[in-house]
């Protein structure tokens, strides 16, 4: 039998039971366990090597969470010959370095996407910069209410954001917002007063006016409709 690596051996033990509880990820995609035929079988366990490799000055390494094959209807719908995976990890203290740094100083809920297109090496990792490259790339287009549905929602399988209720909006026959989220927040608090404003989360999505193409993806936040509240004093 073919001997397997300690970190083939960890991808093979990250079941569905344990990949599956990524609690950012939409109800309706699921992370599969990647395996020894899998296609990109190399690339995700070099991926691996990459996250995990030791620098021996430093007091803090990464240890893996979970790795997984992205299973979603929209991101398989609009790209379909490519496949992503999804890799989390965190923070540690190295042994023999505990007395250097604090908890304080590590970051816990790391993760990132890569992109893959079967029997080809070629990969990217993902964010909001490079999936906005990709659709220029793929010539994706949003003409009607239905493709920016897909568009939004392969974004937050391939992602792991569980942002699929958010807000799509058209602005105009180029223009669109997608996942709107609002909430308020307190701007400052001077002499029991509060100033809380609207924060406005989207992306602003621009097509070619003749091929309805993207040609722009853009994350915005905008703010207004401050107003001041009077805090309450709580008695004695």
């Amino acid at each position: 039998m073919k001997a397997i690596s300690s970190l083939a051996a960890l991808l093979i033990a990250l079941t569905p039971a344990a990949t599956a509880q990524v609690s950012s990820l939409p109800k309706d995609t699921t992370l599969s366990p990647v395996e020894e035929s899998d296609a990109h079988w190399n690339i995700v366990q070099k991926e691996i090597e990459r996250i995990t490799k030791t620098d021996p000055e430093s007091a803090v390494a990464n240890q893996m969470l979970r790795v997984g094959r992205i299973e979603g209807k929209a991101a398989r719908l609009l790209f379909p010959k490519w496949k992503f995976y999804y890799f989390s990890y965190a923070n540690y203290l190295k042994e023999g370095f505990e007395d250097h740094l604090s908890l304080a100083h590590l970051a816990f809920g790391l993760g990132h996407t890569i992109a893959l297109v079967p029997g080809s090496r070629e990969s990217r990792r993902l964010g909001a910069e490079s999936w906005g490259e990709m659709l220029r790339e793929e010539k994706v287009v949003i003409s009607n209410a239905d493709d920016a549905k897909l568009v939004w929602h392969a974004f937050c399988e391939v992602h792991m954001n569980a942002w699929k209720d958010y807000g799509i909006e058209r602005v105009s026959e180029t223009e669109w917002k997608l996942g709107i989220f609002s909430y308020d927040q307190t701007a400052s608090v001077v002499d029991g007063v509060k100033t809380i404003e609207k924060r406005t989360h989207y992306t602003r999505v621009e097509t070619s006016p003749s091929s309805n193409e993207v040609t722009l993806w853009k994350n915005i936040l905008e703010t207004s409709d401050r107003r001041l509240e009077k805090m309450r004093q709580s008695g004695c």
